[in-house]
């Protein structure tokens, strides 16, 4: 099996692991490679890797299996699968299992060769082991790597380049071995035993003494730069670690996916093979930047291919355990930042469109507020035609003017911002602009009347110009109006021809029309009578002048312009339709279909009657010559025209032998009717033209009021007069007494008693004396009846 098969074995199997053990425990991911250009470019990376460590301690300072307390001596780690080379030996370690690691030193500088020891260490060992057999201890681990120091106690420190790897600037040091020397002691020197001593340092160089027995040997200095002619041990970047302060490092967004962060000092001014695992944290989340992977720090790093609208923290944790002082290193944390989203329109709106032009609004979210969004404003008319509105690019409203009148137009507004953008469509219709103008001409008296229409609405107001002219006297006179008519003056009763030019402006559109009309002068109008008026109805009659034709009508409307009647080609009589007991303003206006011509509008005033009704019916109940009983009936109206002769007409009754109307009397006759009998009933109905009305009678047959029996009994002065009766209408029944002297040749009946009463008492009068006494029987549904009696008064004896 070769190294690199190995490695990628290696490196599959620890990427599994290291998956696991961070969804278990939160533990980091890394990523090798460091970006320090200031351009937006992401170094390579290198997956993270686990190391082989061995921490040394004094023999004194523990015992197999304890946790020493005091500082090592030395910490080296090792990058599994990498050759190290030495002045004649070389040393490779590799991973065995979970719990163990090979160790194997050849006697050749390639790991290639003769193996002077191989042997498998285990890691599960958590204190101190000495698996050499030196006077040392050991700790032994497979895992994370020394961390740069913390604390002020100084070390010296080198990194061993592997074979597979250089020592110059911008070479990743991943790779690279990293020891910790404590100053003063002889200490294990990897491969041979106790044979190296860290003597002391400055900022930029160490001395050591290497692969000498028990460190008795010559001083060696290494300087922190890359040396120009690699040394035996490839040892470079070597300098004396000292007390520091960490710097978290400010945060400047490059882009929307990419970030830099400048002066990160993990507190060793990053001389040290410090890598760091970059967590991304937003609000109570935390994501690795690139899981599995580990940065290189430095004071000027670039990450890219974050996402855009990231608000939250970046966090730096250090790639390594510090085996110094038994603890994990803290991580730095940076000051909130926020990336800005990506420019993206939310929003098109059509505020005002026209037949030529559109006002839009747009807005949008995202790109970087110093920058400010700018705006692409275009308007595309099917198929290929693009309008650019460049005076846009800085508002959120814009006129999109000069476009084809009525076209579909497709809009488009583009947001960019540091160079992303968005771009968002909408398609609209323009208002069609108007077209087909025509007009018609409606003539009224001395006045003419433009009409004017056309298709499409157009856009807002739209103005009419007419030019009228007199081709007669070639007089012309102009006219402006947004109206949808035009009134003008006509001769009144001159004939002539007039040439009408109208011309609509709309939205910037201008239609023509040019037509020509004959004026044959006015229509008169006079003389309007109204006549038969009823409660429901009147006639129209009128006289009409200088009509050109018999087709005309006569439009009759009301106080509110309602249409009453209308007359056609008739001067009447036009039947009006009214309401009972009510005053009419009416106007009459003759139209002549065929010339257009008017006349003038003539208002009239007028009533109607209040509605006819049968008030009341008078009957007399009598006997003919033939000593038949006969009914006369005659009804009375209230109501109705005074002037119209009323209808009386029978529409259904049950007498017994019907009833006939007597227009002489104006009064129904019911003949030859039993004494007593009914009750009958009569329908009468009473009409004036189409006013009518229909009431229902009913009456009885009683037998005729007599005066049966008459008693006198006379005074000197004095009579009573008593009688009996019989027949009449029951309740109606009254009577009267008079008298008079009979022997008069005028005689002049005097009434003494009148009422109900069936007696008189008659005083005053003469004695000696004869009169005459008439008794008047009076009831409803007859005529009076008389009968007469004869009184004496006494005679008076003188003494």
């Amino acid at each position: 099996m070769n190294k690199r098969y190995r490695q990628q074995q290696y490196f599959i199997t620890t990427t599994v692991l290291l998956q696991i053990l961070y969804l278990l425990c939160c533990n980091y991911g890394h990523q090798g490679g460091v970006t320090v250009s200031n351009a937006q470019t992401q170094s390579p990376s290198q997956g993270l890797m686990k190391y082989t460590t061995i921490v040394t301690y004094d023999q004194g300072e523990c015992s197999s299996g304890q946790i020493p307390t005091n500082p090592p001596e030395k910490i080296v780690s090792f990058t599994p699968e990498e050759c190290y080379r030495y002045p004649t030996r070389s040393i490779l370690t590799r991973w065995n299992s979970p719990t163990s690691v090979q160790l194997q030193i050849f006697n050749t500088m390639t790991c290639q060769g003769m193996i002077l020891t191989d042997m498998t260490i285990d890691t599960s060992i958590a204190g101190c082991q000495n698996p050499f057999g030196l006077p040392k201890w050991f700790i032994i681990l497979f895992g994370k790597p020394q961390a740069p120091i913390i604390g002020s106690l100084p070390y010296l420190y080198y990194e061993k380049t592997s074979l597979s790897f250089f020592c110059y600037p911008g070479v990743d040091r991943y790779y690279s071995a990293r020891t910790y020397l404590m100053p003063g002691r002889c200490t294990f020197s990897d491969y041979m035993g106790i044979a190296e001593r860290g003597v002391d340092g400055t900022d930029t160089s160490i001395q050591t003494i290497n692969d000498a027995v028990n460190c008795a040997g010559a001083t060696t200095t290494y300087d922190y730069d890359c040396p120009a002619v690699i040394n035996p041990y490839r040892i470079g970047l070597a300098f004396k670690t000292k007390p520091y302060t960490r710097v978290t490092g400010t945060v400047t967004v490059l882009s929307y996916t990419a970030i830099r962060v400048l002066g990160l000092d993990l507190g060793f001014d990053q001389k040290a093979n410090a890598f760091t695992t970059v967590m991304l944290n937003q609000l109570s989340t935390s994501t690795p930047y690139k899981d599995g992977y580990s940065f290189q720090a430095s004071t000027n790093m670039t990450f890219t291919s974050l996402t855009a609208g990231f608000s939250g923290t970046i966090s730096f944790y250090v790639d390594g355990f510090d085996y110094v002082n038994n603890i994990e290193v803290a991580p730095l944390t940076t000051q909130p930042f926020t990336i800005p989203s990506y420019p993206t329109m939310t929003t098109i709106t059509p505020v005002t469109v026209t037949t030529n032009s559109i006002t839009i609004t747009y807005g949008s979210t995202g790109g970087f507020v110093t920058n400010g969004n700018t705006y692409a404003v275009s308007a595309t008319i099917l198929p290929s035609t693009t309008l650019l509105f460049p005076q846009c690019s800085a508002i959120t409203t814009c006129q999109l003017v000069g476009l084809p009148p009525g076209a579909l137009v497709n809009v488009s507004v583009t947001v960019s911002n540091s160079g992303s953008s968005s771009t968002q469509f909408i398609m609209q219709q323009l208002v069609k602009p108007i077209s087909n103008l025509d007009f018609a001409f409606q003539t009224a008296y001395s006045t003419g009347n433009i009409t004017f229409s056309y298709s499409d609405t157009g856009y807002g107001e739209t103005n009419f110009i007419t030019s009228v002219m007199d081709q007669t006297t070639l007089a012309n006179t102009t006219y402006n109006t947004k109206n949808m008519f035009q009134l003008f003056a006509v001769a009144p009763s001159i004939p002539t021809n007039y040439r009408v030019n109208v011309t609509a402006l709309n939205d910037g559109n201008m239609l023509q029309v040019i037509k020509t009309f004959n004026w044959l002068g006015n229509i008169l109008l006079s003389n309007i009578t109204i006549t038969d008026i009823t409660s429901i109805s009147a006639n129209f009659w009128c006289n009409i002048d200088n009509l050109a034709t018999g087709n005309y009508q006569i439009p009759i409307t009301s106080a509110t312009g309602s249409l009453v009647s209308i007359g056609i080609s008739s001067k009447g009589p036009i039947k009006l339709s009214l309401t009972p007991n009510t005053q009419y303003t009416f106007s009459a206006t003759v139209i002549e279909a065929t010339t257009f011509r008017k006349s003038q509008t003539l208002p009239f005033v007028f009533s109607s009657v209040s509605t006819i009704q049968i008030t009341a019916v008078e009957t007399i109940q009598k006997m003919n010559a033939l000593n038949q009983t006969y009914l006369q009936i005659r009804p009375t109206i209230q109501g109705g025209s005074p002037t119209i002769p009323t209808i009386f007409q029978s529409v259904s009754t049950n007498f017994t032998n019907g009833v006939t109307f007597n227009t002489s009397t104006n009064s129904f006759t019911a003949p030859n009717l039993a004494v007593p009998s009914g009750p009958f009933n009569l329908n009468i109905r009473a009409s004036q033209l189409d006013d009518q009305v229909t009431s229902i009678f009913t009456f009885r047959i009683y037998k005729f009021p007599s005066v049966d029996q008459i008693n006198v009994t006379s005074g000197y002065e004095s009579a009573n007069v008593s009688w009996t009766s019989s027949g009449g209408v029951p309740g109606t029944i009254s009577y009267e007494v008079t008298i008079y002297n009979p022997s008069s040749t005028h005689p002049t009946p005097v009434s003494v008693c009148s009422g109900v009463a069936t007696s008189c008492l008659i005083t005053k009068l003469t004695s000696n004396t004869p009169y005459a006494v008439d008794i008047i029987v009076s009831s409803s549904q007859f005529d009076d009846y008389v009968k007469t009696s004869s009184i004496q008064t006494l005679r008076c004896i003188s003494k």
